[in-house]
């Protein structure tokens, strides 16, 4: 069901733009609402909106060495996880620039804070009330966009940067039964921190390395946005396999370039929107207690979708067919020819597709856990034509203390490359023969991406970051792009 009159009571219909004061009272509230411990931001089947958070160092004494920027508020904020409440927080500053290719050249600032509680039912009942967990996230981004204003890429060089000031927020409830072994998660959120993701490609700033856009579509979405109605149930009968499934309602619609998603809470279940299914099995290679082999992940799943996700063609329509023609000229074929080549390309109902992944350390440095080099990779196909994309991979690798000194910082590489499905292709040259001027066609975009994340304390972090962006928008009708960006995240 669709709550009508309550979403649009408290965040108005579309995208909605918060009051300075509100703006200025939400930072003020996050110096306030942080998190007791850096782990406490999100447990290991956690789905909240805060970025992954580095390792903290394990050292005391002296505000710099402290987990978060507004310290542990004279010992309440640890009385309060005592007693099961948990606050959580951080706010993540953006200056990019294309300085090359794309639209045209130019740069943005955007940011992201990110709120949330958490109340564990064990602690707050004394006892009688074990493994459930109730959380409440909200996630504000506001700034600019340098893919609708700049660049025009489809996979997003920011995956925080939004097309207008925007919130969303999540809220679940999570219940751990038999030591942990199944995992019981119902509520409002989204599938992007739970499946077909790696370990370490969350430093990278490009959308491509979060949620893959074979299943969403031309989503531009990150992990931290568009939730819905969903369930997921995850099972681990022992340490090394893991099994999960979940389902979602209408989750991660395609979202054009410059259409910025709803904003808010929109719980809705209804046929039209369709619904997404995803099962994942997994293998955690020397992660037990005790094991002294190079630890790694290796995921395979698949996901089913009761819907197209291909929003760039939709109809036919007459106004459509003029605004066509009167885009790249008079026609050569008919309203008939036009209405033709939409229905044929629009006859897509159910789909399905499989992924990939894997995350391997392949050196450790002496004496140190986690400090070393991984290697990670992605992969994934569908049935062509039933989202924009018929076929996806990334790669790269992530070294933590490469420099001796900087233990905690991360030095990651990555590339990605995202295949245009057949049957777009065939829809746009179609369209073509209709109407001869029409471009673009559309073929791959790929990107190749450094970053560098500096740790500075264990609350605030630093992140230089370049990215090549070959062929954005789908097509040579822009010159490559050459992004340039800088981050700065803090934990409060």
């Amino acid at each position: 069901m669709r709550i009508e009159g309550c979403s649009k009571a408290f965040y108005g219909s579309g995208r909605k733009k918060l009051p300075a004061f509100l703006l200025s009272f939400l930072f003020a509230a996050s110096f306030i609402l942080a998190p007791a411990h850096g782990d406490s931001i999100t447990d290991e089947f956690g789905v909240g909106f805060l970025p992954p958070r580095p390792p903290l160092r394990s050292e005391s004494g002296g505000y710099l060495k402290q987990d978060n920027l507004t310290w542990n508020w004279w010992g309440i904020r640890d009385k309060m996880e005592d007693r099961g409440i948990v606050f959580n927080g951080s706010y993540t500053s953006e200056v990019q620039a294309n300085v090359q290719g794309g639209i045209k050249t130019g740069s943005i600032y955007d940011g992201q804070l990110v709120l949330g509680l958490e109340l564990q039912t064990e602690k707050l009942t004394g006892g009688s009330w074990p493994g459930g967990v109730f959380r409440v996230n909200a996630d504000y981004v506001h700034g600019g966009s340098i893919t609708g204003n700049d660049v025009g890429d489809l996979l997003g060089a920011s995956n925080i940067g939004p097309t207008s000031d925007e919130w969303s927020v999540d809220f679940y409830y999570e219940q751990s039964l038999f030591e942990k072994k199944l995992v019981l998660t119902l509520g409002y959120m989204g599938p992007g921190n739970n499946f077909a993701g790696n370990d370490v490609s969350w430093i990278f700033s490009n959308s491509a390395f979060g949620w893959p856009e074979i299943i969403g579509g031309r989503a531009q979405q990150g992990p931290y946005s568009n939730s819905v109605p969903g369930f997921v149930i995850h099972y681990a009968p022992i340490d090394e396999f893991y099994f999960q499934a979940g389902a979602y309602a209408g989750t991660q619609e395609a979202v054009p370039v410059n259409a910025p998603p709803s904003n808010g809470i929109d719980i809705a279940i209804n046929e039209d929107q369709g619904a997404l299914g995803l099962m994942e099995v997994g293998y955690k290679l020397n992660q037990g207690q005790g094991d002294k082999g190079l630890p790694g992940t290796y995921r395979l799943g698949g996901w089913y979708r009761t819907r197209d996700t291909d929003t760039s063609r939709t109809g036919p329509s007459v106004s459509q067919f003029i605004g066509l023609s009167n885009a790249f000229g008079p026609p050569t074929g008919t309203f008939a020819d036009y209405t033709a080549l939409v229905n044929r390309n629009l006859n897509h109902d159910d789909h399905v597709g499989l992924y990939f992944s894997a995350d391997q350390m392949v050196y450790r440095q002496p004496k140190s856990d986690d400090r070393g080099l991984t290697l990670f990779w992605r992969v994934g196909d569908n049935e062509s034509g039933t989202t924009q994309f018929d076929f996806y991979t990334d790669g790269g690798l992530s070294y933590k203390g490469l420099i001796p000194g900087r233990q905690d910082d991360v030095l990651a590489v990555g590339a990605a490359y995202a295949g245009i499905s057949d049957n777009t292709t065939d829809y746009q040259q179609g369209l073509k023969q209709i109407f001869p001027r029409f471009n673009p066609i559309q073929d791959y975009e790929a990107v190749v991406e450094g970053t560098y994340s500096l740790s500075l304390t264990p609350f605030w972090s630093l992140q230089p970051d370049i990215q090549w962006i070959l062929h954005p928008g789908g097509s040579d009708q822009n010159n490559n792009a050459l992004v340039v960006g800088f981050r700065n995240t803090l934990y409060f």
